[in-house]
């Protein structure tokens, strides 16, 4: 299955691993960990969030890592670590 299920307009997921996904998504937000609307987050809100230490996971982007070390600006800063694709 493609990830637009040959519609681009519209995103679909399916089977076994996105039903996991999702239910990991619903349980991190369910629980506390990851702020309640993070499925509507662009960049800006994700790394508003992990800085303010309201998010534990953020997928980096370049400037990601430096912004959240930066000790004026991050309450995360000296805390996140980092894990390749696939780790």
């Amino acid at each position: 299955m493609s990830p637009h299920d040959g519609d681009p307009g519209r995103v679909a997921l399916g089977g076994p691993g996105a039903e996991r996904a999702f239910a990991m998504m619903r349980e991190f937000t369910g629980t506390g960990v990851t702020p309640p609307a993070v499925g509507t987050y662009v960049e800006a809100d994700s790394q508003d969030a992990f800085t303010a230490g309201r998010g534990v996971f953020l997928r980096n982007w370049s400037y990601a890592w430096g912004n959240a070390a930066d000790r004026s600006a991050s309450k995360a800063a000296g805390r996140p670590g980092w894990a390749g694709a696939g780790s």
